[in-house]
Protein backbone atom coordinates (compact mmCIF):
# COMPACT_ATOMS: atom_id res chain seq x y z
CA UNK A 1 0.00 0.00 0.00
CA UNK A 2 0.32 3.99 -0.33
CA UNK A 3 0.22 4.31 3.66
CA UNK A 4 2.77 3.69 6.40
CA UNK A 5 0.62 1.50 8.17
CA UNK A 6 3.00 0.54 10.91
CA UNK A 7 3.25 3.73 12.06
CA UNK A 8 -0.68 4.23 11.47
CA UNK A 9 -1.04 0.59 13.57
CA UNK A 10 1.13 2.74 16.42
CA UNK A 11 0.27 5.96 15.90
CA UNK A 12 -3.34 6.18 14.25
CA UNK A 13 -4.45 8.53 12.07
CA UNK A 14 -1.99 11.40 13.38
CA UNK A 15 0.61 9.78 11.56
CA UNK A 16 -1.04 10.76 8.31
CA UNK A 17 -0.82 14.32 9.19
CA UNK A 18 2.01 16.74 8.71
CA UNK A 19 1.15 19.51 11.17
CA UNK A 20 0.35 18.06 14.20
CA UNK A 21 -0.44 20.55 15.94
CA UNK A 22 -3.87 20.53 13.63
CA UNK A 23 -4.89 17.33 15.49
CA UNK A 24 -5.80 19.52 18.72
CA UNK A 25 -8.21 21.67 16.32
CA UNK A 26 -10.37 18.30 14.90
CA UNK A 27 -14.01 18.09 16.11
CA UNK A 28 -14.98 14.71 17.42
CA UNK A 29 -16.79 13.77 14.09
CA UNK A 30 -13.82 14.31 11.84
CA UNK A 31 -11.47 12.37 14.23
CA UNK A 32 -13.95 9.52 14.38
CA UNK A 33 -14.28 9.70 10.53
CA UNK A 34 -10.62 9.47 9.76
CA UNK A 35 -10.27 6.44 12.40
CA UNK A 36 -13.18 4.50 10.92
CA UNK A 37 -11.51 5.36 7.37
CA UNK A 38 -7.85 4.23 8.54
CA UNK A 39 -9.55 0.81 10.04
CA UNK A 40 -11.69 -0.15 7.01
CA UNK A 41 -8.30 0.03 5.03
CA UNK A 42 -6.44 -1.82 7.88
CA UNK A 43 -9.43 -4.52 7.19
CA UNK A 44 -8.96 -3.65 3.17
CA UNK A 45 -12.85 -2.53 3.05
CA UNK A 46 -11.59 0.50 0.35
CA UNK A 47 -14.88 1.43 -0.50
CA UNK A 48 -15.99 2.17 2.98
CA UNK A 49 -13.04 4.28 3.74
CA UNK A 50 -13.40 6.38 0.58
CA UNK A 51 -16.83 7.17 1.65
CA UNK A 52 -16.10 7.86 5.19
CA UNK A 53 -12.95 9.57 4.23
CA UNK A 54 -15.72 12.16 2.61
CA UNK A 55 -17.61 12.52 5.59
CA UNK A 56 -14.82 13.49 7.40
CA UNK A 57 -14.40 15.91 4.84
CA UNK A 58 -17.74 17.27 4.79
CA UNK A 59 -17.49 17.71 8.79
CA UNK A 60 -14.66 19.71 8.09
CA UNK A 61 -16.12 21.67 5.75
CA UNK A 62 -19.39 22.45 8.36
CA UNK A 63 -16.74 23.97 10.85
CA UNK A 64 -15.29 26.24 8.67
CA UNK A 65 -18.63 27.55 7.55
CA UNK A 66 -19.04 27.55 11.51
CA UNK A 67 -16.52 29.80 12.11
CA UNK A 68 -16.79 32.02 8.91
CA UNK A 69 -20.72 32.77 9.15
CA UNK A 70 -21.00 32.10 13.17
CA UNK A 71 -23.81 29.27 12.63
CA UNK A 72 -24.26 25.90 11.86
CA UNK A 73 -24.12 24.39 8.53
CA UNK A 74 -27.77 22.72 7.18
CA UNK A 75 -26.65 22.53 3.76
CA UNK A 76 -25.76 20.31 1.32
CA UNK A 77 -21.88 19.37 0.86
CA UNK A 78 -22.20 21.86 -2.54
CA UNK A 79 -24.43 24.71 -0.75
CA UNK A 80 -22.12 24.52 1.66
CA UNK A 81 -19.04 24.87 -0.19
CA UNK A 82 -20.32 27.50 -2.26
CA UNK A 83 -21.01 29.72 0.38
CA UNK A 84 -17.60 28.70 2.05
CA UNK A 85 -16.05 29.93 -1.11
CA UNK A 86 -17.79 32.86 -1.88
CA UNK A 87 -17.10 34.13 1.98
CA UNK A 88 -13.29 32.83 1.60
CA UNK A 89 -12.91 35.26 -1.35
CA UNK A 90 -14.71 38.13 0.02
CA UNK A 91 -11.97 37.73 3.16
CA UNK A 92 -9.28 37.39 0.74
CA UNK A 93 -8.55 34.65 2.55
CA UNK A 94 -6.70 31.76 0.50
CA UNK A 95 -8.85 29.16 -1.23
CA UNK A 96 -6.86 27.91 -4.23
CA UNK A 97 -4.93 25.25 -2.62
CA UNK A 98 -7.81 24.15 -0.79
CA UNK A 99 -10.04 23.81 -3.72
CA UNK A 100 -7.75 21.87 -5.77
CA UNK A 101 -8.21 19.39 -3.26
CA UNK A 102 -11.79 19.77 -2.63
CA UNK A 103 -11.81 19.31 -6.84
CA UNK A 104 -10.17 16.27 -6.38
CA UNK A 105 -12.92 15.18 -3.71
CA UNK A 106 -15.79 16.23 -5.70
CA UNK A 107 -14.62 14.20 -8.49
CA UNK A 108 -14.48 11.32 -6.46
CA UNK A 109 -17.80 11.89 -4.61
CA UNK A 110 -19.66 12.18 -7.95
CA UNK A 111 -17.98 8.75 -8.94
CA UNK A 112 -18.76 7.11 -5.57
CA UNK A 113 -22.30 8.36 -6.35
CA UNK A 114 -22.25 6.65 -9.87
CA UNK A 115 -21.93 3.52 -8.09
CA UNK A 116 -18.06 3.39 -8.26
CA UNK A 117 -16.54 0.74 -6.31
CA UNK A 118 -12.66 2.03 -5.42
CA UNK A 119 -9.52 -0.35 -5.12
CA UNK A 120 -7.55 0.08 -2.05
CA UNK A 121 -4.61 2.12 -3.60
CA UNK A 122 -7.51 4.68 -4.88
CA UNK A 123 -9.08 4.60 -1.25
CA UNK A 124 -5.57 5.75 0.14
CA UNK A 125 -5.12 8.14 -1.88
CA UNK A 126 -8.67 9.31 -1.24
CA UNK A 127 -8.05 9.34 2.17
CA UNK A 128 -4.74 11.34 1.88
CA UNK A 129 -6.13 14.26 -0.36
CA UNK A 130 -9.13 13.95 2.58
CA UNK A 131 -6.11 15.09 5.56
CA UNK A 132 -4.30 17.44 2.89
CA UNK A 133 -7.94 19.16 2.37
CA UNK A 134 -8.87 18.92 6.56
CA UNK A 135 -5.46 20.51 7.14
CA UNK A 136 -5.78 23.34 4.91
CA UNK A 137 -9.18 23.73 6.47
CA UNK A 138 -8.50 24.26 9.82
CA UNK A 139 -5.04 26.03 9.14
CA UNK A 140 -7.55 28.88 7.51
CA UNK A 141 -10.19 28.25 10.95
CA UNK A 142 -7.08 29.33 12.66
CA UNK A 143 -6.45 31.85 10.81
CA UNK A 144 -10.12 33.70 11.04
CA UNK A 145 -10.08 32.76 14.49
CA UNK A 146 -6.88 35.16 14.95
CA UNK A 147 -8.36 37.70 13.03
CA UNK A 148 -11.99 37.41 15.16
CA UNK A 149 -9.18 37.86 18.40
CA UNK A 150 -7.39 40.69 16.93
CA UNK A 151 -10.91 42.42 16.25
Amino acid sequence: GTLNYHGILINGFSELFSDKKILEKLSDLVKNDLNEAVRALLYNIPTASAIISLRAVEGAIRDLYKALKGENCNKTWRDALYEVERELKSKNLEFKKLGGYLSYLKNVKDEMQKGKVFTKKESEYILIHAVYAIEEIYKIIEKIQTHHNND
